[in-house]
């Protein structure tokens, strides 16, 4: 089951870990992509009328053209210590994100993240882990969200604002207190 699903037009569904979905209101459209939907990594060029490539796509931070994607997997227990990047949602308006070890706060990221560097959209991206049994996990779209507070380089410790909450039925999901 999706966020979405085949009653997209009256209810939403996501599944839990244990593969029951939840139901709640219908999701807000952004471009294309429906927030609180599930997409795999390679469907989400394509809402946003580009091309999916792994060499561009298989990171967390994909900048293109004006868009900025931020795709993030919350459990990172299968990557090395230095990636394992402690990423999580502060509440429902509000979510903890680490840069990559090279980011400065001057490099260009860095511009992009702060809002320094003017008419980027930032889209958040979340999955709760890597695998969904043996397949990859599909990643949950939180909506845009803007710059917030940030500290740290070589990674920046960030606080991204989300323009929507996080809707209740995800909150168990993402451990939304």
């Amino acid at each position: 089951a999706y966020l979405g699903g085949e009653h997209a037009e009256t209810e939403t569904e996501v599944a839990d870990p244990a593969g029951e979905p939840f139901v709640g209101a219908p999701a807000a459209v952004s471009q294309g992509a429906s927030r609180c939907r599930e997409y795999m990594r390679e469907e989400i060029p394509p809402l946003f009328g580009l091309t999916f490539s792994t060499g561009s796509w298989n990171q967390g931070f994909v900048v293109q053209g004006k868009d900025v994607f931020l795709l993030v997997t919350l459990k990172k227990d299968d990557l090395p210590e230095d990636y394992r990047y402690k990423d999580r949602f502060i509440d429902d308006m509000r979510f903890h994100w680490w840069s990559q070890n090279r980011t400065t706060k001057a490099s260009a990221h860095g511009r992009i993240i702060s809002g320094e560097a003017t008419g980027y959209r930032l889209h958040l991206f979340v999955r709760k882990e890597k695998k969904r049994g043996q397949k990859a996990s599909p990643f949950v779209y939180c909506g845009d969200v803007r710059f917030e507070t940030w500290e740290g380089e070589k990674p920046i410790s960030v606080t991204w604002h989300l323009n929507e909450p996080v809707p209740h039925l995800l909150h168990r999901i993402f451990e939304i207190s």
